[in-house]
């Protein structure tokens, strides 16, 4: 009951929300049930989440522009990784850092970098997550 009044404040404003839920299914005849236990709004959890930006360099200059592009610090928890395409049969992959902001903003201005490919911005997987049954 107490997320009624943030709901109603989400919908108007058309937020977009995380929800922690529990699955409960106490007789197997019966249908699992959903209960909401909390909500927050997706915009605050991008900022607690680890990403991991994956890209390919093709050209020595893209990685200048890489460098300029990528915001650092400021408490930031992105890793980004990038394969640099050298065409022969064993591509390094390096590992640029682990303390990049990024988000949605970032990647719209990687694509149009010349030299750059495959720009794929995802959430790195909680390790301690685990399936309980």
């Amino acid at each position: 009951e107490a997320l009624v009044e943030p709901f109603q404040q989400w919908a108007r404003e058309g937020t977009c929300v995380l929800l922690n839920v529990e699955l409960d299914r106490p007789n197997p005849d019966e249908p699992p049930r959903i209960t909401v236990r909390g909500a927050r709004p997706l915009a605050s959890v991008s900022s607690a989440a680890r990403m991991l930006l994956k890209l390919d360099v093709s050209r020595p200059e893209a990685l200048s522009e890489l460098a300029l592009l990528l915001p650092r610090g400021g408490g930031g928890k992105g890793e980004v990784i990038a394969r640099l395409r050298t065409g022969s049969p064993r591509e390094p992959t390096i590992r640029l850092g682990m303390d990049f902001a990024l988000d949605s903003d970032v990647i719209e201005r990687l694509i149009p970098v010349e030299g750059l490919a495959n720009v794929a911005l995802t959430a790195r997987p909680d390790r301690h997550l685990r399936l309980v049954e």
